[in-house]
């Protein structure tokens, strides 16, 4: 049935919408860049796994809306080095700072809108962006 239906990608629907897609990238250390649309309020769900080492593996939830984000520590591991965001005009922008050679994934948990996000890995966090104290 996945031939006839498809497999959803963040470009396309498929047997769930394109838009609860998992995001998974591969970061040298490198941020994540996480692009949401203006007035959308969101849930997601980092994780940052190495595959041979399983001491500092972290899980965060991050959910807010538009002007500012909270973020959860489920567990707070040392993968994830540091959650930054700065709203524009058109949405905002997350980064997700990361140690090196870390696989890195997001999961949409819950969105007010059915809108796809952009997940990619960025040069560098930007100056001026705020802080997230994860909790």
């Amino acid at each position: 049935m996945g031939g006839l239906i498809g497999t959803a990608t963040t470009e396309k629907d498929g047997l769930m919408p394109s838009y609860r897609a998992m995001n998974i990238l591969y970061s040298e250390g490198k941020p994540i860049k996480i692009t949401i649309s203006e007035n959308e309020g969101f849930a997601l769900l980092f994780t940052a796994v190495k595959n041979h080492d399983s001491s500092g593996q972290s899980i965060i939830t991050v959910s807010g809306y538009s002007n500012g984000i909270i973020a959860t520590s489920i567990r707070r591991g040392s993968y994830i080095s540091g959650i930054s965001y700065n709203a524009t005009s058109s949405g905002i922008d997350i980064y997700v700072k990361l140690l090196p050679y870390v696989f890195f994934s997001s999961l949409v948990l819950l969105t007010s809108t059915t809108r796809s996000y952009s997940v990619t890995l960025s040069d560098s966090v930007p100056e001026g962006v705020s802080e997230v104290s994860v909790s």
